[in-house]
């Protein structure tokens, strides 16, 4: 079997349009450590060539030109996705996004797709959606946003984290609960559904995020929100199915047979770097060790990546198999800015606003990465579960979302 992705001619002319157009439109100073690691002052810029890319079609090639996108028949989405993956930008894409626009085609009203779908595909609109675990149909106790009914519209009251690009959203793909009765907004109802609404809602409110990492889940509070019926996506009853199944088919912003150009930059400087401790043949011993065993984690991620897809495309039967990639993927980041302190010291903490900061500050935004996704409020938790669930293994006394039951 050949993992080796090869283009053909008309994807390497496409790949080679989308360099040239990049490279031509990236504003100055914002290299890949920058564009994957936006601070607040370069967001801006970040959303203006976004815009300017989704005019183009790029940001959503397979849909139609007709509701802004490329109409791509000829693979153009994994070239384009390699060359916004090698600048730092893979996360323009959005697979949130995606995950909506999926649903907007399958599942919205007329008058939704009139409204939403095309400014979304542009890119023209921020979505931000309820932060779920990704293979696992949530415990509705777990959700924090509850509906009640009132007239003809419903008011949603509650806190809830929620995942997107930007620093503000534009709309709120919510995934609410239905309380059981007007006394009782804090029902264990397993009835969800999810709702597309205005983020400029009277009573919705967010705070700047502190996180370690853009793209960290942020809290999104709801008070007193009347939603019209009309927002509902989908049916009542099937929320979090519709959200799950929606984020399962949405692409993931790269190609799976790629390797990670930015963490490939720094591992080979680890190398050169620990090939230099000549003067103590011992350390370098040590440390080469440690650098190829990083390097072997991170191949091994890829080897899994590669396998998500083929099951993906061949028999559609995902379960445990994206979790344990996911868990692989930290470890793996995880060693490396070990290796990193091993090497460097205490350089490897230095960010990119240090003139002394190695790589530019590469190495401290990928520890900084690396610790949200090995947090132990982030999804190394969830992801345990979801295996565990799927191989038959989990505690009953255990929720699919890692909190007791």
């Amino acid at each position: 079997m050949d993992f080796q992705y090869h283009y053909t001619p008309h994807q390497e002319r496409f790949r080679a349009e989308v360099a040239r157009w990049l490279d031509a439109n990236i504003p100055p100073g914002m290299d890949p450590v920058v564009c994957r690691h936006p601070a607040t002052d370069d967001w801006p810029a970040l959303i203006r060539l976004r815009l300017l890319l989704g005019q183009k079609g790029w940001l959503s090639p397979q849909e139609p030109v007709s509701r802004g996108g490329l109409g791509a028949d000829h693979g153009e989405e994994v070239p384009l996705a390699e060359e916004l993956a090698v600048r730092g930008l893979a996360w323009l894409q959005d697979p949130g996004g995606a995950a909506l626009r999926q649903t907007l085609n399958t599942q919205a009203t007329q008058a939704q797709i009139d409204e939403f779908l095309g400014p979304v595909t542009r890119g023209e609109l921020s979505v931000w959606h309820t932060h779920l675990d990704p293979d696992d149909v949530p415990d509705p106790s777990d959700i924090g946003v509850v509906a009640s009914e009132d007239g003809d519209d419903y008011v949603l009251n509650g806190l809830e984290h929620f995942t997107g690009i930007g620093l503000k959203p534009d709309l709120l793909w919510a995934l609410v609960k239905l309380c059981a009765g007007p006394d009782d907004e804090h029902s264990n109802s397993d009835l969800t559904f999810s709702c597309l609404l205005p983020a400029n809602l009277e009573g919705v409110s967010h705070a700047e995020s502190r996180q370690l990492t853009a793209d960290a889940p942020r809290s999104v509070a709801f008070d007193q929100v009347r939603v019209p019926r009309y927002y509902l996506l989908g049916l009542p009853g099937e929320g979090a199915l519709l959200m799950q199944t929606a984020a399962a088919g949405a692409p993931e912003g790269h190609a799976p047979h790629s390797p990670d150009p930015e963490t490939d930059g720094l591992q080979q400087r680890l190398l050169d770097l620990a090939t230099q401790a000549v003067n103590d043949p011992d350390r370098q011993e040590v440390l080469l060790q440690l650098v190829m065993d990083a390097y072997i984690d991170r191949r091994v991620s890829r080897l899994f990546r590669i396998r998500d897809a083929c099951i993906r495309q061949h028999t559609g039967n995902i379960t445990y198999h994206r979790a344990q990639t996911r868990m692989l993927e930290a470890r793996a980041a995880k060693r490396l800015w070990e290796v990193a302190g091993q090497v460097m010291g205490p350089y490897s903490l230095l960010n990119r606003q240090d003139p002394r900061a190695p790589a530019h500050g590469r190495f401290e935004a990928q520890q900084r990465e690396s610790l949200a996704r090995n947090s132990a409020n982030d999804n190394w938790l969830m992801d345990r579960n979801t295996i565990a669930r799927c191989l038959g293994l989990l505690r009953p006394h255990y929720s699919g979302s890692g909190k007791p039951g």
